[in-house]
């Protein structure tokens, strides 16, 4: 999973020094691999607070992100008054993210809607129109997983103002 380095606010633009990926560990083994786009504050929430103790993983991964991950998000965004919700009861978290478990990619929306990707690759962010381009294309040329991510991210943030040219890479083994 790779990330860029930039924060947009407006017409502002801030490289940051804090990935924006990062493990969420279980039982203190890292579990999940996530990627956090839009709301900073839930990233530095989730990414500080990202330990889920006493709990058991079970061997499908879609089950464990509805069950255990989501809940946990949403607690804990709630605990540090971070967690939105409206007057139609829909909580929102103001981010969405990219959940790497068990070999399979997830995409959570803003509103907890879980879609698992059907290719083994998922965008989120700023110019995810080109790197889901990118990704399609690449995919079928290249084999080396963190080439991959990186020429993708090189590619959009040559074409995408809010995307910097610096980024981060993480692996989670299936």
């Amino acid at each position: 999973m790779g990330a860029d380095k930039m924060a947009t606010n407006d017409n502002r633009v801030i490289l940051i020094q804090d990935p924006k990926i990062f493990y969420i560990n279980v039982n203190d083994s890292p579990e999940f691999l996530v990627g956090v786009s839009g709301n900073l504050r839930v990233l530095n929430i989730i990414k500080y607070n990202n330990q889920i103790m006493n709990c058991q993983l079970t061997d499908d991964p879609y089950f464990n992100i509805i069950n255990i991950l989501i809940p946990y998000i949403q607690e804990t965004l709630k605990n540090h008054n971070s967690f939105m919700e409206y007057e139609d009861e829909q909580a929102n978290s103001d981010s969405h993210f990219l959940i790497g478990h068990k070999g399979k990619i997830f995409i959570v929306s803003s509103n907890y809607c879980i879609t698992e990707t059907y290719e083994n690759f998922g965008v989120i962010g700023c110019g995810e129109e080109i790197a889901i381009g990118a990704l399609e294309v690449l995919t079928r040329t290249e084999t080396y997983h963190t080439n991959i991510i990186d020429v993708t991210l090189k590619i959009v943030s040559k074409h995408i103002f809010g995307v910097s040219n610096t980024f981060d890479c993480l692996t989670l083994e299936p």
